[in-house]
């Protein structure tokens, strides 16, 4: 265990330094906070925080992020992955997602929709919900803000499965529990 932290923090240093931009001093110190979680969850959490960076200097998400990603599935997936579930997020979001970008390329990014498919799968559809709403909500939220008709979606999905992966379960079944109430 603690070689893999080892391990992950010196490949996470080497995301950070050779993103294309300078990375601000604070993101080294964010990564290193972000080492202390439970174990799965920091291999996740320093991943997206690389990706979130990646993301939001370039817009462009190169070839160098399917190893890691990879090593992601295989530590998250070897303690909390649900077939059906995935099953049910593979069908409902990953497969429209992908025919959608086939009929509208210049809409969504292929990186946008490789890794929604990607995280469809490890998450669930639960979980998957609340961080395609979440990340939906953060993006319109940043268009109104600063009237830009583009977005560096991955961003916003990486805050979105962050978020979802400690609170997704309880967010969830709040909106469902919700919205049963609100219907009787």
């Amino acid at each position: 265990m603690r070689i893999m932290k080892i391990f992950l923090l010196f490949s996470g240093f080497f995301f950070l330094y050779y993103l294309p931009k300078r990375v601000p001093l604070f993101s080294y110190f964010i990564f290193v906070f972000l080492m202390f979680h439970k174990f799965p969850y920091n291999v996740l959490s320093c991943f997206l925080f690389c990706l979130f960076l990646q993301d939001l200097q370039t817009m462009y998400i190169s070839r160098k992020w399917i190893f890691p990603s990879i090593f992601v599935a295989f530590f998250f997936l070897s303690n909390y992955w649900n077939v059906s579930s995935s099953l049910i997020a593979l069908i409902s979001y990953g497969i429209p997602i992908f025919v959608f970008y086939i009929m509208k390329k210049e809409w969504m990014g292929s990186a946008d929709v490789c890794f929604i498919i990607y995280f469809s799968i490890l998450l669930g559809y639960q979980r998957m919900s609340v961080a395609l709403l979440l990340s939906t909500s953060l993006a319109l939220v940043y268009c109104l803000l600063f009237r830009k008709k583009e977005v560096p979606f991955l961003c916003f999905f990486s805050v979105g499965i962050y978020i979802s992966c400690f609170a997704g379960y309880r967010i969830w079944y709040g909106i469902i529990d919700f919205l049963i109430r609100g219907v009787m």
